[in-house]
């Protein structure tokens, strides 16, 4: 994963949340967040739930931190076919 392609955080990717395509949180994010966050995201993007906690998606992502939310700037063209459903 290349640096440029995603954001890190929950303040960062509230910050440019109208130029991502997808967002992946936690399950340990607080629940006002998540809602928060729900209702930020535009309607072409696509918004999941990471099935662990910040510590083991911060580990998904090889950093050595703990990740609560992770947004990409853009996402493979494959990948969204899988996202749609199609």
């Amino acid at each position: 994963m290349k640096d440029s392609k995603y954001i890190i955080g929950l303040r960062e990717v509230k910050k440019s949340i109208k130029s991502v395509k997808l967002v992946i949180y936690s399950r340990s994010l607080v629940a006002d967040d998540v809602e928060s966050l729900k209702k930020t995201v535009p309607a072409e993007s696509y918004i999941a739930e990471f099935d662990g906690t910040s510590v083991e998606l911060g580990k998904a992502v090889k950093k050595m931190f703990p990740v609560s939310v992770l947004a990409f700037r853009s996402i493979d063209p494959k990948f969204e076919q899988i996202l749609k459903g199609s």
